[in-house]
């Protein structure tokens, strides 16, 4: 079967921590609030792009163990049945968000998604699904990846990466790659990285494009800033929508996932990013990871709030 979106990506359970301000050095802080949430880039990119109506195979890892059990059954209740759960002995990746007023940060236990080898998606090649987008991210392992890409390389698809964690990212990965979606600290992070001194993203954008000469496009995700788009004939800013922030947690996976979306159904790369810059502006406003995904609907709820 052909699918819109294949997803090669991290699963992780989601443990959110809500505080009422940045605790100090030895401080014991009550949280406000928590949950208990699926979630990943991998999923939650993949679950974004299902809930705006694409046909997504998923494929990522899980541990022997109730949080592995416990993703098992979030998914089948989110609806994201095609899927290959790759099992591994290591345990199920959680994270931990910690969310205060002036901060936000994560804690991540990467347990399953940094245990994948190359054989372990061979396993599957004879009934590996087809597809015209792939999406990756870094939470998975540099073998998980670059296998992903050569069980694909005869559909030539078109390869998102989401550079996060930088440091799991590699130069050739960046290079089979086409469109490139780091947000600003990844941005810098890659700056650092190549030697440049620079803190201008659109030269940092622009550089990068230099530097990989299969990268199509540079998509940066500035938050209040909006998202510049940079290809090599042309430079786009796309404006931030005012929302309230309450969890920006899974912000840039909705973006991902709205981004591959469009160009699945064959929009341009700048409509695209405009879908996704406001799927990604909802999904901040809202807490959660995977429970801030927009649906179409919820699209139109924030648009009837903003006029």
């Amino acid at each position: 079967m052909s699918y819109d979106i294949v997803v090669v990506g991290s699963l992780v359970v989601d443990l959110p921590v809500y505080l009422s301000h940045s605790p100090h050095l030895g401080e014991t802080v009550v949280a406000k609030d928590s949950h208990v949430f699926p979630g990943g880039k991998g999923v939650n990119q993949a679950v974004q792009a299902l809930k705006l109506g694409a046909r997504v195979f998923f494929v990522g890892p899980i541990g022997r163990d109730p949080l592995g059990e416990f993703m098992q059954h979030a998914l089948d209740d989110i609806g994201l049945k095609d899927r290959i759960l790759l099992t591994t002995d290591a345990i199920t990746s959680y994270a931990i968000p910690v969310i205060a007023p002036d901060s936000h940060y994560i804690i991540h236990v990467p347990g399953a998604n940094q245990h994948i080898t190359a054989e372990d998606l061979l396993t599957f090649e004879n009934s590996w699904p087809t597809s015209r987008i792939l999406l990756l991210q870094g939470e998975l392992t540099e073998a998980a990846n670059m296998t992903a890409i050569a069980l694909m390389r005869h559909m030539n698809p078109l390869i998102l990466l989401d550079p996060s964690p930088v440091e799991h990212i590699s130069d050739a990965l960046i290079q089979y790659s086409h469109i490139l979606t780091p947000n600003q600290e990844e941005l810098r992070q890659l700056a650092s990285r190549y030697g440049w001194t620079s803190q201008n993203p659109e030269w940092i954008c622009r550089q990068l494009l230099v530097r990989f000469s299969n990268l199509h496009a540079v998509v940066a995700t500035q938050g209040r800033q909006g998202t510049l788009l940079v290809t090599r004939d042309n430079i786009e800013h796309i404006s931030a929508l005012p929302v309230e922030e309450k969890d920006p947690t899974a912000a840039g996976d909705a973006f991902n996932g709205a981004c591959a979306y469009a160009l699945s159904q064959g929009d341009s790369l700048y409509n695209a990013c405009v879908l996704a810059n406001t799927v990604g502006a909802y999904a901040a406003s809202h807490l959660g990871a995977v429970t801030s995904l927009p649906s179409w609907n919820d699209l139109k709820t924030l648009s009837s709030q903003r006029n």
